[in-house]
C-alpha cells in the first residue's frame, strides 16, 4: 500500500512538472517573435524545451535513451541521407545512453552485472586495440575500435543491466517491432510513388539491398514475440504479424538478396519444429502461394539472381576478395594486420582483377575478415563471444523446462529461428561482424540470463528495477 502511495505520488509530480514545463515553453515561444526576428524563432524555443524535457527523462529513467538509440540504429544504414548524419545521431545517442545509464548507476548505486559475454567481448576488444600497434592504417583502425565499443557497451553491458523484466522485455521488443513497421512503411511508400520494374533490385533509398530482407529478419523477432506474448488485443497483434509476415517475405524477394532469402526460408522452416511458432510456418506458406499464383514478378529478380542470369557469380565476387584475405593470412597467421585493415590489406592481391584503382574493398566474410585483421588470437576471442551467448541460451532453456516457465517458451522458438537463419548467411556479408543486426542476435540470446524472474507468475518490479522500466 505504501509502495503504491510512493508510486501515485512520483507520477503526479512527473505530470505536474511535465505540464509546467509545457506551459512555460508555449508561453516563451510566443514572446520569442518580439525578442528575435525571425519567424521560426518559436519552434526553435519549442525544439529547445522539447529536448531539455527529453534530456531529463533520460537521467531519470536510463532505459529512455537506449530505447532511442536501439530505434536508430536498427534503422538500415542509409535510410537516413546523408549516411554521415544517421551515424552522427547513432553515436550521439550511444554516448546519451552510456552517460545517463552510468548517471543511474552512481544514484541508486546499483551493481553492474557481468556475463561471460560481454567479459569475452570486452578481451576481444583489449586485443583489437593492441592490434593497432602495427596496423599500418591508424586512422581505419581508430574507427573501428569506435564502432566495436559502442555495440559491446551499448549491446552487451547496458542492455543485459537494464533489461531485467517480463515488463522492459516486452518494451524493447517494442522497440525491435517499432523498427520493423518502419522499414514496412518506408518500403510501401517507396514502391506507391516511385513503383517497381521487375529484374530490378529493390532498395530504399540509399539502403545496401542486401540489408533489407536482413533488418525485416531481425525485426521479426520483435513482432512475433508480441504475437504470442498472451495478453490484451492477441488477435489484433497476431492479423499485425501476419501482415509483417507477408511484407517481409515480399520485400526479401523484391530486393533479390540470396542470402537474406535463404536466412528466411531457414527461419520459417524451424518455425515448424516449434509448436509455439509452428502456425507462422502454415501461415507463411500460405502468403507464398498466393503470391506466386497471383504476383509472380515479385519474385522475378530472385529467380533470376539464383539462375545467375544477370551475368554474376553463385558467390557474387566473394570467391576473390577470399582468396585474397587468405594470402593476407598466410604472411600473418597470428597477429594479422590491424583491426580495420584488412580492406586495403587485400587490394595488391585483387590488383590483376581491377579495372579501377580502388582504396579498399570489403571481404565480406567475418572469420576471414577477423583472422586477416586480429590473427588467430583474436579470431579465437571473437568466435568465443558468440558461443558464449549461444552457451548460456541453452542453459537458460534447460532451465524454463524444468521449471515449466511456458510465458517465456515463445521466446526461445522465435529466437532459436530467427538466429540460425541469421547466422546461415552471416558469414558471408559485408561488416556483419560489428554490424548492429549481428549484436542484437548476441542480445537475443543472452537476455533470457538477464531476467531477474523467469517464473509463469507477473514480474514484481522492485526499486532498482523501476528506474530501468
Amino acid at each position: 500500500m505504501k509502495k503504491l502511495y510512493i508510486e501515485r505520488k512520483r507520477f503526479l509530480g512527473l505530470s505536474t512538472l511535465i505540464i509546467l514545463i509545457a506551459l512555460a515553453g508555449a508561453v516563451i515561444s510566443g514572446f520569442m517573435v518580439l525578442v528575435i526576428p525571425n519567424q521560426y524563432a518559436p519552434v526553435f524555443v519549442a525544439g529547445l524545451f522539447a529536448g531539455l524535457v527529453y534530456l531529463y527523462f533520460c537521467f531519470l529513467r536510463p532505459v529512455v535513451p537506449l530505447y532511442t538509440a536501439l530505434f536508430f540504429a536498427l534503422l538500415p544504414s542509409g535510410m537516413i541521407q546523408p549516411e554521415s548524419v544517421h551515424s552522427m545521431i547513432n553515436r550521439g545517442l550511444a554516448v546519451l545512453a552510456l552517460a545517463a545509464w552510468i548517471f543511474g548507476v552512481i544514484i541508486h548505486k546499483e551493481k553492474i552485472r557481468f556475463n561471460a559475454t560481454n567479459i569475452l567481448a570486452f578481451i576481444f576488444l583489449t586485443w583489437a586495440i593492441a592490434s593497432m600497434l602495427w596496423t599500418s592504417h591508424l586512422s581505419a583502425s581508430f574507427q573501428q575500435i569506435q564502432v566495436y565499443l559502442l555495440r559491446v557497451v551499448i549491446f552487451l553491458l547496458i542492455i543485459p543491466n537494464l533489461i531485467r523484466s517480463k515488463t522492459s522485455l516486452n518494451s524493447l521488443m517494442g522497440v525491435i517491432a517499432l523498427d520493423g513497421l518502419t522499414l514496412v512503411l518506408a518500403s510501401v511508400w517507396i514502391i506507391a510513388t516511385r513503383g517497381y520494374t521487375p529484374g530490378v533490385r529493390f532498395t530504399i533509398m540509399k539502403v545496401n539491398e542486401n540489408m533489407i530482407g536482413m533488418a525485416a529478419l531481425i525485426t521479426l523477432a520483435g513482432v512475433l514475440w508480441h504475437a504470442t506474448y498472451p495478453g490484451k488485443h492477441f488477435g489484433l497483434r497476431n492479423l499485425l504479424a501476419a501482415t509483417f509476415l507477408l511484407f517481409t517475405i515480399g520485400i526479401t524477394a523484391l530486393s533479390g538478396s540470396r542470402g537474406s532469402t535463404i536466412s528466411l526460408i531457414v527461419t520459417i522452416g524451424i518455425f515448424f519444429f516449434w509448436k509455439a511458432t509452428r502456425k507462422w510456418t502454415l501461415i507463411a506458406m500460405v502468403i507464398l502461394v498466393i503470391a506466386v499464383l497471383m504476383f509472380p514478378a515479385i519474385f522475378t529478380t530472385m529467380v533470376e539472381r539464383f539462375l545467375l542470369t544477370q551475368g554474376d557469380t553463385l558467390l557474387n565476387g566473394r570467391e576473390f576478395t577470399w582468396q585474397a584475405s587468405w594470402k593476407v593470412i598466410e604472411e600473418n597467421p597470428l597477429f594479422g594486420v590491424g583491426i580495420g585493415g584488412s580492406r586495403f590489406a587485400i587490394i595488391p592481391y585483387l590488383s590483376h582483377l581491377l579495372s579501377d584503382q580502388l582504396s579498399g574493398a570489403a571481404v565480406h566474410n567475418p572469420i576471414l575478415t577477423l583472422w586477416s585483421e586480429t590473427g588467430l588470437i583474436g579470431l579465437l576471442l571473437y568466435l568465443a563471444i558468440p558461443f558464449a551467448a549461444i552457451r548460456s541460451f541453452i542453459q537458460q532453456y534447460r532451465r524454463i523446462l524444468i521449471e515449466k516457465n511456458e510465458w517465456i517458451t515463445p521466446y526461445f522458438a522465435i529466437i532459436t529461428s530467427i538466429s540460425c537463419g541469421y547466422f546461415l548467411s552471416w558469414y558471408i556479408g559485408g561488416g556483419l561482424q560489428s554490424d548492429f543486426t549481428y549484436f542484437l542476435i548476441l542480445v537475443y540470446l543472452i537476455l533470457p540470463s538477464c531476467l531477474d524472474d523467469l517464473t509463469s507468475n507477473d514480474h514484481i518490479l522492485t526499486a532498482a528495477n523501476y528506474q530501468a522500466n
